[in-house]
């Protein structure tokens, strides 16, 4: 089974927001549990508990993201999997060129940089596979619905993922053998005049 490779976005959301939703989801369930033991005031224990319900339901969207959003290399397809929102493919034949880069080079105009998530400082030195697409308008217009605009720039996919070299390893691996020279005479050199 081909490795995955886990979406830092996601993750780092996750890791970013997991303690202040599950703290704060505990301290209006705390209140409510405190309420309803004590006095017969519903309307104030039904918000702490909706309102704890709310952020423990969020916290469980960011894990579910952090967990199971991943890309990797099967057959000869990339493979995109965004929990919640759905999976595509892109055929390795539709790729022309895969490297790793720097999130500074991709998001160099203030247009693009509004794409990146708080605090944009902390993103821009991170490296993030970034592939050259020969896809349709109609493919990439679904692969930007799944993915975002912050991953799919023009005909760009920037990626970056937890183990950004092993993912490129894995598309070279599959681009390596599309490249091979198919040359079937030797050339001859031009005369000069």
């Amino acid at each position: 089974m081909p490795h995955r490779h886990p979406l830092l976005y996601d993750v780092e959301r996750w890791r970013r927001w997991r303690l202040r939703l599950l703290g704060l989801a505990t301290v209006c369930l705390l209140p409510a549990l405190l309420i309803g033991t004590k006095s017969s005031n519903g309307g104030l224990i039904q918000f702490y508990l909706l309102v704890s319900a709310f952020l423990y339901a969020l916290a469980l969207v960011f894990w579910i993201r952090a967990r199971f959003s991943w890309a990797r290399v099967e057959d000869d397809a990339l493979v995109i999997r965004v929990a919640l929102s759905g999976k595509q493919s892109i055929a390795v034949s539709q790729m022309r060129r895969a490297k790793l880069a720097k999130l500074r080079s991709v998001f160099d105009r203030p247009e693009k940089l509004r794409a990146l998530p708080r605090p944009h400082a902390a993103w821009l030195d991170r490296e993030a596979l970034t592939v050259r697409l020969d896809e349709d308008a109609g493919d990439l217009v679904r692969l930007r619905r799944l993915v975002g605009p912050r991953s799919l720039i023009g005909r760009d996919l920037v990626l970056p993922v937890v183990d950004g070299p092993g993912l490129l390893g894995d598309i070279e691996s599959r681009l390596a053998p599309l490249r091979a020279p198919t040359t079937t005479g030797g050339g001859r050199r031009r005369k000069r005049r």
